[in-house]
């Protein structure tokens, strides 16, 4: 068997000419970024008016708890409720002490009531928790017929429609933006 020389058989590819191209096109990729990131956190905003308006139920709470999130390197965003706040019933009472150098308070001990992760408020009236039936002897009777189901309701659900709606308005717009930016990176 012959000895094979791999000099002659391969051919190299000198890509120097190329070489503005491919920093002009880097340019552009960088110059995009903040582009998307405007138009992420836009549309975020948007989201959480939305989302707010559907959560709205009687005294305004839990419409108050949405947040808009948007994700790292601006790859998603989201309205979900925000984190680390709790929501106390009536009678509720505890002993609280403070963490330390004006960092908040936390509960050492509860002493009566309870206290409730707003997410998980907002998760059972998002999905319809179960409303107490009729007894007749309650002091506010209210006849079933006036409350059928809980008030907001799959209030995320419903912003779905409003935001792919959305979406699609916008995709336009960013398109257009990003051809803009290309053309004005590519005619340097």
């Amino acid at each position: 068997m012959k000895n094979f020389d791999y000099g002659k058989a391969t051919k190299e590819l000198d890509f120097s000419e190329f070489k503005a191209i491919f920093e002009q096109l880097d340019n552009v990729k960088n110059s995009i970024a903040p582009i998307k990131q405007e138009f992420i956190s836009r549309l975020a905003h948007q989201m959480e008016a939305q989302v707010r308006a559907l959560a709205y139920v009687r005294t305004g709470k839990v419409a108050s708890w949405q947040a808009a999130t948007v994700g790292k390197y601006s790859g998603y965003a989201a309205v979900r409720p925000k984190t680390g706040l709790f929501v106390a019933t009536k009678n509720f009472k505890a002993e609280i002490a403070k963490k330390g150098k004006g960092k908040g308070k936390r509960i050492v001990r509860i002493l009566s009531g309870a206290h409730y992760r707003v997410r998980a408020v907002t998760n059972a009236v998002d999905l319809g928790h179960d409303i107490r039936g009729p007894s007749g002897q309650a002091e506010r009777y209210t006849p079933r017929i006036f409350h059928p189901i809980v008030e907001g309701k799959h209030f995320y659900r419903s912003a779905q429609g409003f935001v792919d709606s959305l979406c699609e308005s916008h995709a336009r717009v960013l398109a257009d933006d990003i051809a803009k930016e290309i053309e004005r990176g590519l005619s340097k």
